[in-house]
Formats: C-alpha cells, structure tokens, sequence
C-alpha cells in the first residue's frame, strides 16, 4: 500500500525524478526512459526497458506491467485490471486506448493499437446462477500488427502475425496470419503491401522534410541542396569521394543499406557515419542519438519511425 501511495503521488514528478523513485522501489527501469508527469502507473512488478515512454494522462494500474524497448503507451489511455500488460520491442498502445487487464494481454513485436482500441480480457456481468456466461481469456497480438482506429478485441483473442485491420471492427477467436481484416472478409496482406526499392523510400523521405531540411545525395532525385550548403548528406553506397568532401566540411553523413556485410559495418563506424540497414532493421550503436534535429525530422516527418534493435 505505501508503494502504491509513492507511485501515485510520483505521477506529479519530472520524467527523470519518477525514473529514479521507481528504481528505488526495486522496479526494472532501463535507460533514456521517459514516464511522463500526469500519468498514473501502480503495478506489483514493473519492467520498462531502454526508450520506452508512457505520455501524459495515462492510467495504469495492474499487477504487472512488463515494456520492450522503445515501446509507447499513449495519452488518455486507461489500462487496468488483476493481470499483467506484456509490450515487446517497438509495440505501441495508441491514443485512448481501453485495455482490460482481467487476465494477461500480449503484444508482440512492432504491434501498434490504433486510437480508441478497447481490448476486454473478460465478458462477465449478468449472473452465472442464470446460466450467463463468466468468460475470462488472455488476449494475444503477435508481431507485426495494426489495428485500426476503434476496435474492439474480445476475451480470448488471437491474432497471428502479420495482421492489418481495418476501422471500427470487432475481433475474436483465431485470426489467422498474413492478411488485412475489414468487415467484408480477409485478403492477403500482400494485397496492400508492396515491395518497395530502397530509393524509393528514402526519396520520399526525403520528399517530406525537403522544405525544412536541406539534403544532399549521391542520387539527384532527393537531393535539394548542393553540398556545400545541407544539412545532411545521404549515401546508399560507400562513396569515398562524396564521404571525404562531407568530411572535410563536418557534415552529417547518414548511410542507407541493405544486407550490410561487416567490412562496410567496421568502415562506417571507424569513420562515424551512421547507418540503417533496412532488410535487417539494424543500425549503427549512435543513430538514434544525433547531435542534430536530422534524425528526428527523418523520424517524425518521414515515416522512419522504426528505430530498431542494434546488432
């Protein structure tokens, strides 16, 4: 119970002051951690791990609450219950979100809720005397789902992976993998998603923040800024003569791959070029912590918003 008050009352504190007292209660709080003032987390057991943030106005309270890392739990979400809330790396509760922790739900890897989701681990109220029912099943999203915006997930829900949904629906029993879910039926998943060059995709990142960020590229059609003049230079091969200029000039060199072997790997890093490495979701040890607004405005503006597990 004086646990409990603690926590409470620590709902008024700074993001880092609330990372401390957790920790002096014995919770699990990895680095660069950010529990928001204004929102209320009690738990038993607490284990949130490195990056993960809960936003302002939130209520937590269950037995356990277990984050992976970089995971989000947002604003106006209520998540409440006897059972515990499992959230792996890059897994995402969005906006007004109604979670049921009567018994456990599990989120998987890159699994996002979208906004006014509610999940009800438990369908109980009229009399079992009468012959109701007194249902009470965990709930299981695996990896690589996104529920869209208002749905409802019933007691003993299962989604495979791979699973995109559609808004304002509801779900229960097995759904199986691979497939986008809309009132009208299933279709395979490839139906809506497309295999996409890597160009391609940074250029219409780049497309995005091209009025606020300045960028050259060893590809004419993203660059918009000479050398001389960017903000940040974006390679997608190892090009010793762009990379000495930019070097020269101390400019942000930020490389783009596939499949990285670990010569280019050790390249890269002796000479402190970050890299993403998109058929591997990897990254150089220091991308996410870029001395300048780059890589936030790459992340908040042009949809890379994966920063993911380092090798």
């Amino acid at each position: 119970m004086c646990k409990n008050f603690i926590m409470a009352l620590s709902s008024f504190f700074p993001s880092w002051l609330r990372v401390v007292v957790y920790r002096l209660l014995g919770f699990q709080i990895g680095k660069k951690v950010k529990i928001s003032p204004m929102s209320i987390v009690i738990a038993d057991e607490v284990a949130i791990n490195d990056y993960a943030e809960i936003k302002p106005l939130t209520l937590i309270h269950v037995r356990k609450l277990e984050m992976g890392r970089y995971s989000i739990i947002a604003s106006l979400s209520a998540i409440f219950g006897d059972a515990a809330l499992y959230m792996a790396e890059r897994s995402r509760v969005g906006h007004a979100n109604l979670l049921d922790c009567t018994d456990n739900i599990f989120l998987g890897e890159y699994c996002g809720l979208g906004p006014r989701n509610t999940l009800y681990t438990h369908a109980s109220w009229l009399p079992i005397t009468y012959g109701y029912p007194n249902n009470r099943k965990p709930i299981k999203l695996g990896k690589f789902i996104w529920t869209g915006i208002g749905n409802t997930i019933l007691p003993g829900t299962n989604i495979n992976d791979y699973v995109v949904t559609s808004a304002n629906i509801v779900l229960s029993g097995n759904v199986k993998g691979d497939c986008f879910v809309s009132p009208k039926g299933t279709i395979p998943i490839e139906k809506i998603r497309k295999q996409r060059d890597l160009k391609e995709i940074v250029e219409e990142m780049a497309a995005v923040v091209g009025e606020e960020l300045r960028v050259f590229s060893e590809s004419a059609d993203i660059s918009n800024s000479s050398l001389k003049d960017c903000e940040v230079v974006i390679l997608f091969t190892k090009n010793d003569s762009i990379i000495d200029k930019a070097e020269s000039r101390k400019k942000q060199i930020l490389a783009f791959v596939t499949n990285i072997d670990e010569k280019e790997m050790d390249y890269y890093n002796q000479t402190r070029i970050d890299w993403y490495d998109f058929s591997t979701l990897t990254m150089s040890s220091h991308f996410h912590q870029f001395k300048s607004v780059v890589m936030k405005k790459l992340v908040d503006l042009g949809g890379l918003r994966f920063l993911e597990r380092r090798p």
